[in-house]
């Protein structure tokens, strides 16, 4: 996503639409807006470790999650949010 809006951004920049001080502040919310996601992922990894074992190794579950090692799930949900959540170029 990220990179697909500050291509679209580029684009608002090229014909005239959009000012660099604006990509500033736009830069600024996706890197704010980044952090909040990391931070959530933290919470949501924590809080399905403990349950399913009692205890926290979020780096071993993110790391089993996204090379597919736990399954296809998570890998079908991964893909049907990328495809709902897609921002067409401008």
């Amino acid at each position: 996503l990220r990179t697909d809006i500050k291509a679209n951004h580029v684009e608002r920049l090229r014909s005239g639409v959009c000012t660099i001080e604006l990509g500033f502040v736009l830069g600024d919310l996706l890197h704010n807006l980044e952090r909040v996601a990391d931070h959530c992922s933290n919470i949501a990894a924590s809080v399905i470790e403990m349950t399913k074992s009692g205890r926290v190794d979020t780096h071993q579950l993110v790391r089993e999650l996204r090379s597919g090692a736990s399954g296809s799930q998570f890998q079908e949900q991964y893909q049907q949010y990328v495809l709902k959540y897609s921002i067409p170029r401008q």
